[in-house]
């Protein structure tokens, strides 16, 4: 794309937007504030027009008048520019006195709530180097590792920063460039609020040059980070499981990775399991952690996690899930070692005739009278009986023993280390009391003498363990 710059500010956000993707959308939601560094923004993606663009703008009725009149402004100057602008009213001081949150938390969550209605590709805002300081030292406060302090990134999340590369001087330079106007919210320049204290306070006490110094850490830290995470990727795809649709890990390959490593994959096995990390605090990664290195495990062990929700080490398994799943997780185990299992109670009679679906498993059974068994091929899936046995597909057989043998089904799954959870829940045939046939698991001899004989076949379609 060949673009007419006016000045440096504009190319060397180019630049930057360049190096990091950040341009790559069809549709695009600024959040305009009216603030100097938001009208900037909308001032620059306006002209490049990488995509379409849409400004959204909150009106958060803190400042008397002074908010309608900013509202009024972005309504200006989205009008002056072309641009399509989406506005909503909200009381937020009321609203974060009824949920209990801060006014900065409620009217940050608001505001992205609003962004998000738009369904754009991304959703673009300003916050710029300077930022970058005020954010290390705030998380640096509430004890946050890595990741904290390589916030924000230039995108995270469906959320792009064109401006993490220059400064709030910068920025105020290129606007009086341009001749642009903005708002001014007189509240950002008190102590009232932790950002407000280290903006205002603490960062001006450190110093001119503490801002640019601590943007200078924050390029250090996050090329560390950025080795971390591809490093803990490879990891977390070596170690990877599906049983069913279901995801997790095999403890075997993360036994003896280094802690920084193993923390970020189980919190990305929480966060794929369940969408987001929130209330994953460190006290549940320590026990996640913890379970994956104990040593003597056999078995299946499980954690309370947070809402409810289960962290489990099934032999050399490990994952979370919700706890009214895990019954259904262990019988997706159970199936990745050829075992069926199905959750829910099966009793079907089979004859000559039979076909039957079993519900939502993906696992169908018919059967037919052969004369012939010796032209027949066997395997895991198929067994041919005398038909005069009464034969019945069914679970809940993990105390009965195979025909012949002393030995019970529940030994033998836990030798094959199919999880407790799921044993009961694994498909057989029985003949009386007796087990005939465990499909997927056991090939057993055929019958010998005399047909007529029952050929029964297991077929297994599309099943996503859910």
């Amino acid at each position: 794309m060949t673009i007419d710059f006016m000045n440096v500010f504009e190319q060397k956000v180019y630049e930057f937007c360049q190096k990091e993707h950040l341009l790559e959308f069809g549709k695009c939601v600024v959040g305009v504030s009216g603030g100097p560094d938001s009208v900037a923004l909308l001032r620059f993606l306006a002209k490049i027009r990488s995509g379409d663009i849409t400004a959204m703008h909150v009106n958060h009725n803190l400042r008397p008048v002074r908010c309608d009149e900013d509202e009024a402004f972005v309504k200006d100057l989205c009008e002056s520019l072309g641009v399509e602008l989406k506005t909503k009213s909200v009381d937020i001081a009321a609203l974060a006195k009824e949920t209990g949150e801060s006014v900065e938390t409620c009217g940050r969550r608001v505001r992205y709530d609003f962004f998000k209605t738009a369904k754009a590709d991304v959703i673009a805002v300003a916050h710029h180097r300077d930022d970058l300081a005020e954010t290390m030292l705030m998380n640096l406060f509430r004890g946050s590792g890595l990741e904290g302090l390589v916030s924000p990134r230039p995108e995270s999340e469906g959320i792009i920063r064109p401006f993490l590369c220059v400064s709030k001087d910068e920025i105020l330079e290129y606007l009086t460039e341009l001749g642009q106007p903005f708002c001014t919210d007189d509240t950002n320049y008190g102590t009232e609020g932790t950002r407000n204290t280290i903006r205002n306070v603490i960062l001006p006490a450190a110093g001119d040059n503490s801002r640019k110094k601590l943007a200078g850490t924050y390029e250090l830290l996050k090329t560390d980070l950025d080795y971390l995470e591809s490093a803990s990727a490879q990891l977390f795809e070596k170690s990877k499981i599906e049983p069913g649709s279901f995801e997790a890990l095999d403890r075997t390959v993360l036994r003896d990775a280094h802690p920084a490593l193993l923390s970020r994959v189980i919190r990305k096995l929480w966060k794929d399991t369940f969408g987001n990390l929130t209330d994953f605090e460190t006290v549940n990664l320590d026990d996640a952690k913890a379970l994956i290195e104990k040593e003597g495990t056999d078995g299946t062990v499980t954690l309370d996690m947070p809402f409810g929700r289960k962290c489990y080490l099934a032999y050399d398994v490990f994952g979370f899930c919700e706890e009214g799943d895990f019954e259904t997780v262990m019988c997706a185990l159970a199936r990745s070692k050829n075992c069926l299992a199905v959750p829910m109670g099966v009793e079907i009679k089979l004859k000559a005739g039979t076909a039957a679906e079993i519900p939502d498993s993906g696992i169908y059974v018919k059967c037919r009278t052969v004369e012939n068994k010796e032209a027949l091929s066997y395997n895991k899936f198929s067994r041919v009986c005398p038909s005069g046995l009464p034969l019945v597909l069914r679970n809940d057989a993990s105390d009965l023993c195979f025909s012949g043998s002393s030995k019970k089904l529940k030994r033998r799954l836990s030798d094959e280390k199919v999880p407790e959870a799921a044993r009961k829940y694994v498909l057989t045939v029985t003949a009386g009391d007796e087990i005939v046939w465990v499909p997927g698991m056991r090939q057993a001899n055929p019958d010998s003498g005399d047909g007529p004989w029952l050929e029964i076949t297991i077929e297994q379609r599309s099943y996503d363990g859910d």
